[in-house]
């Protein structure tokens, strides 16, 4: 009732660096660490229109002493973040919403790596996570009206539509191999025939990889990975991508044309 009455919400607070310790304690089990970091953001506002969250974090470092385990679990990274915009308010008009995710530079303790690679086979770099997503959306319904979201519970309306999609910034970089890409889809939600029930995509995404077989050669010279399973692994991956110039790379595009053909690399798969 307040937020359709217009009242609003727009908060931040940063800090420049703290420490956090804490002990838990259930029965027997008992669970103590320390946190710190060298700064950080908390961002929130929200109004009839619409809801938007960010969390960020730079330099956090966490230790922790768990039962059945006799080292502590340590790690840290560079930066960490998260952040969404999503609509609250129905519109006959696509409205934006996103999805932000990223873990940079993130380091696991030499203890934990050598559980499973006690003899440092795999590269210990800084492994690296995130994505973004900028999508348009037609609400249907008001979320902060109760009678239309019980409405949408029970079935008798529907939510509202996707209508773009577009990916930036993907990255996966770990154990010696990359992935990146980036794409953008366009759903046609007047077809839901093509793809089984879901609307119709057209467009593409374009993906950057290396150093996968790398990773696959080591994890059979651990054990974790069978020769015949990786031959598998290896065929899987020779369909979706093309070699590239540099040794173990290679390059995948994802089409979906407007017909509703998948294509790999311009071969049709669907």
């Amino acid at each position: 009732a307040m937020l359709a009455s217009g009242f609003e919400v727009d908060a931040s607070i940063t800090h420049q660096g703290g420490e956090t310790s804490f002990d838990f304690q259930d029965g027997s089990d008992r669970v103590t660490g320390q946190l710190s970091s060298d700064g950080g953001e908390l961002g929130f506002a929200m109004s009839q229109e619409k809801m938007v969250y960010v969390l960020s974090a730079l330099g956090q470092s966490v230790s922790m002493m768990v039962p059945d385990m006799p080292f502590p679990i340590e790690g840290k990274f560079g930066e960490a973040g998260f952040s969404f915009e999503m609509p609250l308010a129905a519109s006959e008009e696509p409205v934006p919403a996103s999805l932000s995710v990223l873990l940079s530079d993130f380091e696991m303790a030499d203890m934990l790596w050598g559980i499973f690679d006690p003899q440092g086979v795999l590269p210990r770099d800084p492994a690296t996570i995130g994505a973004n997503l900028e999508a348009e959306v037609t609400p249907f319904v008001s979320i902060i009206d109760e009678d239309a979201m019980e409405a949408v519970e029970e079935g008798e309306e529907l939510p509202g539509e996707l209508n773009k999609v577009t990916l930036t910034d993907l990255v996966v970089r770990a154990i010696g191999a990359e992935i990146l890409g980036e794409g953008e889809f366009t759903f046609y939600n007047t077809d839901t025939e093509t793809f089984d029930g879901m609307p119709r995509p057209e467009g593409q995404i374009d993906l950057t990889i290396s150093g996968v077989n790398g990773v696959i050669d080591k994890l059979i010279e651990m054990g974790f990975v069978q020769e015949q399973d990786a031959m598998g692994a290896r065929m899987m991956l020779g369909m979706f991508t093309v070699p590239g110039a540099e040794p173990d790379t290679a390059t995948s595009t994802i089409l979906v044309n407007d017909q509703g053909h998948v294509l790999a690399n311009g071969q049709r798969i669907k």
